[in-house]
């Protein structure tokens, strides 16, 4: 049974396969021959990266676009999921508009494990006066940089656009100090 062998560990055995060689003729008179197998578990460093964005710190907001009124701060929060098949213990995560979030934080994440940018402990704001795009890369590996993974995910913010406002002229006759023409 390989449940639960490591990545990179390997199992040896044999397989008994029954025969059905009609031949009965001599060295034939065996109805199990056994094989020898050897099974090798690979190492698959693999991740999925989701993005979210709100209004409100210390929290991931649902998934969707966001559209704000100019000058609101949001918050991005990044969701990394392992879906490969060893533990991951440290990872980066950058931002186009925010730089570098984080760099070298020890996280041990298991296979099929989840964590959020906020959960580890970053949520920083940004203000945004214009649509804004925040595409993160999150990098995650062992201590020697082995079995390096990499996902990628972004979102846009749209801002809402002010309505110009003109107000409105009365007419010359009914403005302050105007005088209206005799004919």
């Amino acid at each position: 049974d390989s449940t639960g062998l490591a990545c990179g560990a390997s199992l040896t055995g044999q397989v008994c396969v029954r025969s059905d060689d009609p031949d009965t003729g001599s060295g034939n008179g065996t109805a199990v021959v056994p094989v020898d197998v050897t099974l090798n578990v690979q190492c698959v460093s693999s991740l999925s990266l989701a993005v979210t964005v709100g209004t409100t710190a210390g929290v991931c907001a649902p998934a969707g676009a966001l559209e704000v009124t100019p000058g609101t701060t949001v918050y991005p929060c990044y969701t990394v999921t392992n879906t490969g098949n060893f533990t991951l213990g440290t990872h980066d995560l950058t931002d186009s508009q925010l730089g570098a979030i984080f760099t070298g934080i020890a996280y041990s994440l298991a296979p099929g494990a989840s964590v959020t940018s906020i959960a580890a402990g970053y949520n920083p704001g940004f203000v945004v006066n214009a649509p804004t795009t925040f595409s993160g890369t999150w990098t995650a590996y062992n201590a020697s940089a082995a079995n390096l993974a990499t996902a990628v995910a972004a979102i846009t913010v749209t801002v809402q656009q002010s309505a110009l406002e003109i107000p409105a002229l009365a007419p010359a006759g009914s403005r302050p100090g105007a005088t209206a023409a005799a004919t």
